[in-house]
């Protein structure tokens, strides 16, 4: 490749046997030989999806001579002119479910692990995966029963099936994150289950300890887990990457260091090898010490679209939409920060993909502290504000001016229209309205009003530039004049956990696609982040409520309301837009959407038009 900093990954390769030397050859045989069966024997159902394998290779390679294959890797070196994307990522890749954050390296665990359960990238509606039927048999809803598939296993990175997928993996995966020696991604997210948060607390938990955490499996393929509260949304977060189940006998046998000790396990689409010079297992378009390649042993094996699928890890966006102009790649995320690099360039506007995310951009008060405290001064800035001016004279069109916190792709499809947002009040852009409220709370144009600080993250610079036009909308719509402050993000975030500025612009971004991400999570007076100190009882209530209920239905009216009574009713925040993340997507790529969810399993779905 171009870049000699990239780290690839082929997440399945084509083996060309004519490029092999004798040497290399009888390496791998050796590697991966244990028996020497016909394929009749190998392919006659005794192990689960072989036969689905032959079926796949048949109609991925037609004509394929079925008589050589003895091997995984022979049937590997089977597979002719294979699909093939390379998507293209910032940062350093890690893989482990635990700690895969943020989206990107979210998917790329999803291409080796399967989740208990998964989101329809189209629908939003969770799927079964390992876990095949859930329920609340208790009384009060608060443990829940999981009954998983008992046809998947481990496969090693040699093809051959080394163990069964457990309630046993599950359990283990759940305890492993909660304690704090793992270094997951987000445990808190786990909160949710009995005990979690005081053995996550611990800084050396023992194997009792990890017990006392609410999951156990009654059998091989029965999990239960017993939460702290009811909730409704649990299904949700049991597709999150850190609630994917992990090799247990692997892990304890290698410690943290499984997925660098060449012995990676996995149960998705694909599987991982770590190779050695001595092992030269692959030859894919340069030589690496980490692929991959197709699971033949997967359950689903005949949806695979993509046969080959590279990640390529850039330390810049620049270098990656370079490399995507030459024909490197096929897919690549631009951050916002970096929108400038494909705006107005003709060799891309063909290939510019936005997709919706779960985050909302807003304006937060703090509402313990006057002048704030006080939901008239909060109103006439809410109405002061032309969300589409903003919009539209900045570098940022892709975004979508907001009117509520909980963005629309979180609502079911068939209420996308009425549900949150077309019937749902909301504090429009009125300037008269504005002057009226805050001569109403005492400040006529202005006068008494004291000067107020407006935090901002120093390292968003389309944040501080939207921002220095609010302030400069309320000094000619109100009078009055507000001071910049530009922080460095940790002291930005460390000061809304202790003392909140007087207003601040910051994401609110929901960790799985369910309103009580957004509304319960972020805002609950006791409960919640709480950044703007605001306290309802009302909102506490519905908010409860809603978690609790099972009908979707009286869900979504209950959120509804608790919406209006947040951004309209109290307006506590000021909703700003909803953040959209933009592709790079080669015209060749046939998605009918993008994942903007990280459980939403979507990469090895895809596939490339006929050519």
């Amino acid at each position: 490749m171009k870049h000699t900093n990239l780290f690839l990954i082929i997440v399945l390769i084509v083996l060309l046997p004519s490029c092999k030397s004798q040497t290399e050859t009888l390496v791998i045989e050796e590697a991966i030989m244990e028996t020497q069966e016909s394929v009749a024997e190998w392919y006659d159902g005794s192990e689960p999806a072989m036969g689905n394998a032959v079926d796949w290779l048949l109609v991925r390679s037609p004509g394929v001579d079925l008589q050589p294959i003895h091997t995984y890797h022979d049937f590997l070196t089977q597979i002719s002119e294979p699909d093939h994307i390379t998507i293209g990522f910032q940062g350093d890749l890690t893989i482990d479910p635990a700690k895969t954050w943020p989206w990107e390296f979210a998917q790329a665990s999803d291409l080796l692990f399967l989740g208990l359960t998964r989101i329809d990238p189209e629908t939003g509606e969770v799927l079964p995966e390992l876990a095949i039927e859930w329920e609340q048999p208790t009384e009060f809803g608060v443990e829940w029963v999981l009954v998983l598939r008992d046809d998947i296993s481990w496969v090693d990175r040699d093809g051959k099936i080394v163990a069964p997928v457990t309630a046993h993996d599950a359990v283990f995966a759940i305890q492993r994150a909660l304690d704090r020696r793992t270094k997951a991604s987000s445990p808190e997210l786990l909160y949710i289950i009995e005990n979690a948060e005081e053995v996550h607390a611990l800084e050396q938990p023992t194997q009792e300890d990890l017990e006392s955490i609410g999951v156990w499996a009654e059998d091989d393929t029965t999990l239960k887990i017993r939460l702290v509260e009811e909730a409704s949304y649990f299904p949700v977060l049991l597709s999150l990457p850190i609630m994917k189940p992990v090799p247990k006998q692997l892990i304890e046998e290698q410690g943290e260091g499984w997925i660098e000790s060449g012995e990676y396990w996995s149960n998705g689409p694909y599987l991982f090898a770590h190779l050695t010079p001595e092992e030269v297992l692959v030859l894919c378009e340069e030589i690496t010490e980490n692929c991959s390649a197709i699971n033949p042993h997967y359950h689903d094996l005949e949806n695979i679209k993509i046969a080959a699928i590279s990640l390529l890890s850039y330390s810049s966006a620049e270098d990656a939409v370079e490399s995507y102009i030459h024909g490197d790649l096929d897919f690549f995320e631009v951050y916002s920060r970096d929108w400038e690099l494909i705006l107005n360039n003709p060799d891309l506007i063909d290939d510019i993909h936005p997709f919706q995310d779960y985050g909302t951009a807003s304006l937060g008060f703090n509402t313990s502290k006057p002048p704030l405290d006080n939901v008239l001064v909060r109103q006439a800035l809410a109405h002061s504000i032309d969300r589409e001016m903003l919009i539209a004279t900045s570098n940022q069109p892709w975004n979508i001016p907001a009117t509520t916190l909980t963005p629309p792709i979180m609502a079911p499809r068939e209420k996308l229209a009425t549900t949150l947002h077309r019937n749902l009040d909301q504090i429009a852009y009125d300037p008269q309205l504005a002057r009226e409220k805050f001569e109403e709370a005492g400040y006529p144009e202005g006068a008494g009003f004291p000067e107020l600080t407006l935090a901002v993250r120093a390292f968003r610079p389309e944040h501080e530039e939207m921002v220095e036009k609010i302030a400069e909308t309320w000094n000619q719509v109100l009078g009055i004049d507000i001071e910049i402050a530009a922080m460095d993000i940790d002291i930005f975030y460390e000061q809304l956990e202790q003392d909140p500025p007087d207003l601040f612009l910051t994401f609110w971004y929901a960790d799985y696609p369910d309103p009580h991400a957004m509304l319960f999570t972020h805002f609950h007076s006791t409960k919640g982040a709480n950044w703007i100190q605001w306290s309802n009882s009302q909102f506490d209530q519905l908010t409860s409520q809603a978690a609790a209920e099972p009908d979707p239905a009286i869900r979504w009216e209950k959120y509804k309301k608790a919406e209006k009574l947040l951004t309209v009713d109290e307006a506590g925040i000021i909703p700003i837009y909803y953040y959209t993340r933009v592709a790079l997507v080669r015209s060749e790529l046939e998605i009918e959407n993008i994942p903007a969810y990280a459980g939403s399993q979507g990469w090895h779905l895809w596939k490339v038009k006929a050519h």
